[in-house]
């Protein structure tokens, strides 16, 4: 469907191509289109109506390329951006993925905690505790040895 418009516009300028030059071979005393006399105006409105015609051609083929170019880059634009959701959508799935492994390795340091810690209060309650009492050595009058 892309190239139908430039299809249409080369068509037309093929068309005017022909009239202008089957007319300028009159001398600019009738207009031909394909080897048949389509009007017979004056000289001077043959040349405005080659002129028109061959304008309307240019103006046909630059639309036609111009529809052509942006189609193309609105299809580019959309497959880059469809390429840049798919990213978003691969990270954002790793970023859950590792949220759900962080959050699994939470869980299980917190049971470790919580085990350690019961653990040392079961040692601590099952062993009484001694206090030993160490004497103040008096450092201030060296000892001969």
């Amino acid at each position: 469907m892309l190239f139908f418009p430039v299809v249409c516009a080369s068509v037309w300028c093929a068309i005017s191509l022909e009239m202008v030059w089957e007319t300028a071979r009159t001398q600019g005393r009738a207009l031909v289109l394909f080897g048949h006399v389509v009007a017979a105006p004056s000289v001077s409105s043959t040349i405005v109506i080659c002129c028109a015609v061959s304008a309307a051609a240019a103006l046909a083929m630059a639309i036609a390329v111009g529809y052509a170019r942006g189609r193309r880059l609105e299809r580019r634009m959309a497959a880059e951006l469809d390429a840049r959701w798919a990213e978003l959508a691969e990270r954002d799935a790793g970023d859950a993925a590792r949220r759900e492994l962080l959050n699994w390795r939470l869980a299980e340091l917190q049971t470790l905690v919580d085990r350690l810690l019961a653990d040392r209060q079961a040692a601590t309650d099952s062993k009484e505790r001694h206090l030993v009492v160490v004497p103040d050595a008096d450092l201030s009058t060296p000892t001969r040895g």
